[in-house]
């Protein structure tokens, strides 16, 4: 995975792919966390055609291939062209940003402020907990067993600009 994040280091130097815009002088091109990959590219059709340069010369070279059933295409204020042409690069499952992003087993949601938004981690704590349901704990217990599975539990936002 270095050599995949090298690679896109090295386009993004040679102007090949720019990334998603922090501000004036910051770019944003790729997130990794061990095989789990948040690859971030301008709508451009030049960025499309350029990352699938590099992901081709990564698989051609490691043999790794980015899996169809897990991998996902997120699009923001795209023209149904730019989408088109991307869906064919990449015969990912296209999902909408308002859907958010599964990244280290989590949903990050742009806007998290839905019940149902939540229902992952509600079920994760559920099931954690449901253990403890036959034992007698105090007051104090309980709160000291919520307290810890909620600090075990990572929760990512995302804010939009």
């Amino acid at each position: 995975m270095d050599g995949l994040s090298r690679l896109i280091a090295l386009n993004k130097r040679d102007n090949d792919i720019s990334g998603l815009k922090i501000s004036d002088d910051c770019f944003l091109t790729h997130l990794l966390f061990m095989d789990d990959v948040l690859i971030f590219l301008d709508t451009s059709t030049w960025d499309s055609c350029s990352f699938s340069k590099i992901l081709s010369l990564f698989s051609s070279t490691t043999g790794m291939l980015a899996s169809h059933s897990k991998s996902t295409i997120t699009f923001s204020q795209t023209s149904i062209q730019e989408t088109h042409f991307a869906h064919q690069l990449f015969p990912y499952c296209i999902n909408p940003l308002d859907w958010g992003l599964k990244y280290l087993a989590f949903w990050i949601k742009p806007i998290s402020q839905k019940v149902d938004d939540w229902v992952w981690l509600v079920t994760k704590m559920e099931k954690k907990l449901t253990i403890w349901s036959h034992r007698y704990l105090s007051r104090a217990g309980r709160l000291v067993l919520v307290k810890s599975i909620l600090e075990a539990t990572p929760v990512f936002w995302m804010a939009l600009a």
